[in-house]
């Protein structure tokens, strides 16, 4: 009875590995995308629903995020017009309470960090050290001061 045990519960392991090993296979993929594709979810994004959506999301997401999602929040007043819909479409994506991986799951907000970080990537020699201040202020005063999250090479 115990061996049959064992071997169930081993089962049940090595599915719940697979299904993550294949959850953390779609986000990479998403993200890898996501630069192209994101546009798609530029009406998503209100200024109203962002900061909503930041009031409830900012400690289960964590300060990473929330620097990420206010550099490029702030970088849209100064973006080039072809990086705007990008950047809309990255934030309205995080505004998105069901999407790839639903918000309320645990790691809810990873597909949420790779389209984020994705779009980040492609426009972070944009972003200026104002904009990322801006951003690195607003973060403390959400979560208190004294939590840098800002590196000498970004985020």
């Amino acid at each position: 009875m115990f061996n049959k045990l064992k071997s169930v519960a081993a089962s049940a392991v090595s599915t719940v590995s697979d299904a993550a090993t294949a959850s953390e296979r779609k986000i990479a993929e998403f993200a890898e995308a996501a630069p192209d594709t994101i546009h798609k979810y530029a009406d998503r994004f209100s200024e109203s629903d962002l900061w909503n959506k930041m009031k409830t999301a900012a400690t289960t997401a964590g300060q990473k995020l929330m620097l990420m999602v206010l550099a490029l929040f702030y970088s849209l007043e100064t973006a080039a017009a072809k990086d705007k819909i990008m950047i809309a479409g990255a934030l309205g994506y995080f505004i998105l309470p069901v999407d790839l991986v639903p918000d309320i799951m645990p790691g809810g907000y990873a597909d949420d960090l790779g389209a984020l970080s994705a779009v980040y990537k492609v426009v972070r020699e944009n972003i200026t050290d104002d904009t990322m201040n801006r951003a690195q202020n607003k973060v403390d005063e959400i979560f208190g001061k004294n939590t840098p999250v800002v590196a000498d090479t970004g985020i």
